[in-house]
């Protein structure tokens, strides 16, 4: 089960990282526009893929906005699942969460513990540990010390920014968002995210290592990283969504 760390590791220590580029100044703005945007069907495929990792796992439609049929039960599932998951049982609530993973989600916790374990580096670990304000930061710390002992700055923002699209699409699916509303915020974090990595490979690199590191804070790191790589090979195998969609879509 190593062996997925230490490819994603790999990958996102020699990529070239972007700032990301967006028409929209920020997530307010895509959130207000009052236009559905002008996407041909690649652009619509390429932006519904954002998430893919999460809706392989629930066996969740890739090819349409809808993560499944609309109905009455498939709005109330996905009412449960936002709810147990989330704690979003409204328009506002769910807004609020997509705009927090855009720049504080985990991977600002980790960027925070990382710049902790680096400034305390050489001191004893069992004493930094104890210096945990939660378990869920003990058991980062944790997973940090055991699987980056180089300490490197390995972006994990793709796991945010894959979620709030799950959000978005989730959102839609439920009717908290309209049809115009989802592809606008679609389209931002879509924008976001080609600037900010090179490839799928890339891409799918950050995200699992965010999702295993995610995981690690309610001690699954080890279950999340046979379903994350599991899931992995799905995607990129002959037949796999992220390796059939090219990368460089103008969006």
């Amino acid at each position: 089960m190593r062996n997925l760390l230490v490819f994603i590791t790999t990958i996102l220590a020699i990529i070239h990282i972007g700032c990301g580029h967006t028409q929209f100044e920020n997530i307010e703005h895509s959130i207000s526009a009052q236009n559905s945007p002008e996407l041909n069907e690649e652009q619509k495929q390429w932006l519904l893929a954002l998430p893919a990792i999460i809706m392989e796992v629930n066996q969740s439609s890739h090819v349409t906005l809808e993560v499944k049929p609309i109905s009455e039960e498939s709005i109330q599932k996905y009412k449960m699942i936002l709810h147990k998951w989330w704690g979003i049982t409204n328009r506002y609530e769910l807004l609020d969460a997509i705009r927090r993973l855009e720049k504080y989600g985990t991977s600002a916790t980790y960027l925070k513990l990382l710049s902790f374990l680096k400034a305390n580096e050489g001191k004893d670990f069992e004493e930094l540990l104890g210096q945990s304000p939660t378990f869920e930061d003990h058991m980062y710390l944790v997973f940090l010390h055991k699987n980056n002992e180089s300490k490197k700055d390995i972006d994990i923002i793709a796991w945010d920014w894959g979620r709030a699209a799950a959000l978005i699409r989730w959102g839609y699916q439920v009717g908290y968002l309209s049809e115009t509303e989802a592809w606008n915020m679609l389209l931002y974090f879509g924008r976001l995210t080609e600037g900010r990595f090179t490839s799928w490979q890339d891409y799918g690199a950050s995200y699992a290592y965010g999702r295993v590191f995610w995981a690690s804070g309610v001690n699954k790191s080890d279950e999340y990283i046979k379903e994350t790589q599991e899931t992995l090979n799905i995607l990129f195998s002959d037949d796999g969504l992220w390796r059939k969609l090219r990368w460089d879509v103008a969006l």
